[in-house]
């Protein structure tokens, strides 16, 4: 789960300078990664519908005992299937409706890393990591919101 996270978030990063390199149907190409995710998480469902739910957990802060902890049950599962699923829709309508716009590979993006904030807020299984989750979706809603800013 946790690379699925890295991954999220890394392609948020690497968005813009794909776009650059890449001009056409970028979002097709980056709707592979929700997409992957997608079906990694549907992967999962038949031991969490068993009872079996996946659990992560890492030092984060070894300090203060603060750990990153993921966790997918059911209802996680739902949202994360919803979030990947969804996504991958929108990274692929954004691009087409958004062809041609000079800043699309920002809003790409925001889009990821939109994605990945939540997907991270879904799965988070302790209140800091719920939180810093939280939060990061609230900054990357701006940053979508704003993107037409003039």
């Amino acid at each position: 789960m946790e690379f699925a996270l890295l991954a999220a978030f890394g392609s948020a990063f690497a968005a813009p300078p794909l776009t650059k390199i890449i001009p056409v149907r970028t979002g097709w190409i980056l709707a592979l990664l929700p997409a992957a995710l997608f079906f990694y998480f549907l992967s999962q469902l038949g031991d969490v519908a068993d009872g079996r739910p996946l659990s992560v957990s890492h030092d984060w802060v070894p300090a203060v005992g603060v750990e990153l902890s993921l966790y997918l049950d059911g209802l996680s599962a739902l949202f994360a299937l919803l979030i990947t699923g969804i996504g991958a829709l929108v990274l692929i309508y954004a691009g087409e409706y958004l062809a041609g716009h000079r800043d699309l590979g920002r809003f790409y993006g925001f889009l990821l890393f939109f994605l990945a904030s939540m997907l991270g807020l879904v799965l988070a299984d302790n209140l800091f990591v719920l939180f810093v989750f939280w939060e990061l979706t609230s900054i990357s809603s701006y940053f979508l919101i704003a993107f037409e800013h003039e």
